[in-house]
């Protein structure tokens, strides 16, 4: 285990039932002080939170046995661990599971760790609710991600699955619908494929950001592309790269293999054939 103070205590130089004295006492930054620890001839130093020094009466009482320090030393760990956390969620809220794992890094021990969480729930710093709230405001705000994205990302966070579903079914299922119409008609001004393609690639890509299947056939249903002018630009392009290494009924059959696999109609791709072949 990480040793939580700077101690340079040798346990063996003191006898068991023998006292230790207080001799010194130095602030060094908010809430932690440096204290001078007299044992015969041997003088050292450690560091307290105030809330220890307060709760052992360490200003009243300056004497101290092996068995006193040691409790000392560990409710002292406890708080440092504490404090680190509260540094840590200053920025952003954090999860038990998250707050555990950063503490671990800093190798606290198990007993610390177990401590400073209950704590931090007591005094209202873990809140599975409030976490859940934000993780939503923030991903409505902030990403496209869909309900279902969101709620796997907060399961991997540790946070109760009931809980995640609770608060998703509290929104209005409109708001996703909009948020999925407002993606489609991005892609579709910027779309350089065909009907087929342009729906094939948004299914998977709304499919992986996490919207339900069923919305998303819900919409794209009935959804039509105008893919004229798509057509138009990847048929010239087509016919004039086929045409330099192609002929006749080559660069036809070509051409219409090409087209086909790309998702565009076999009428428009005819219809293309037709006036080419004629001029």
């Amino acid at each position: 285990m990480k040793s939580d103070l700077k101690v340079t205590f040798s346990y063996a130089k003191i006898h068991i039932g023998g006292y230790m004295e207080i001799i010194g006492y130095k602030k060094l930054k908010t809430n932690l002080y440096e204290i001078t620890i007299k044992d015969g001839l041997n003088k050292d130093k450690i560091e307290l939170y105030d809330d220890i020094i307060l709760k052992y009466e360490l200003l009243i009482d300056k004497t101290l046995t092996k068995t006193k320090l040691n409790t000392i030393i560990k409710e002292n760990e406890i708080t440092k661990s504490y404090f680190e956390v509260l540094k840590y969620i200053s920025r952003k809220m954090r999860t038990e599971k998250e707050i555990k794992e950063f503490l671990k890094t800093k190798e606290y021990s198990e007993y610390s760790i177990q401590k400073s969480i209950d704590r931090l729930k007591k005094e209202g710093y873990i809140n599975q609710e409030k976490y859940i709230s934000s993780y939503i405001n923030d991903a409505l705000q902030l990403s496209n991600d869909g309900p279902i994205k969101i709620k796997d990302s907060l399961m991997k966070l540790g946070i109760n699955e009931r809980l995640i579903d609770e608060s998703l079914e509290q929104i209005d299922q409109v708001v996703f619908k909009n948020r999925m119409i407002k993606i489609i008609e991005k892609k579709k001004k910027i779309n350089k494929n065909s009907e087929i393609i342009f729906k094939t690639k948004l299914k998977s890509q709304l499919f992986l950001l996490g919207y339900p299947e069923e919305m998303i056939k819900s919409l794209m249903d009935g959804m039509e592309i105008d893919e004229s002018a798509n057509f138009e630009r990847e048929a010239n392009k087509c016919w004039d790269y086929l045409a330099r290494k192609y002929k006749d009924r080559e660069l036809v059959l070509k051409f219409k293999n090409k087209m086909y696999t790309k998702g565009f109609q076999l009428d428009m791709i005819n219809n293309f054939i037709d006036n080419k072949t004629s001029q």
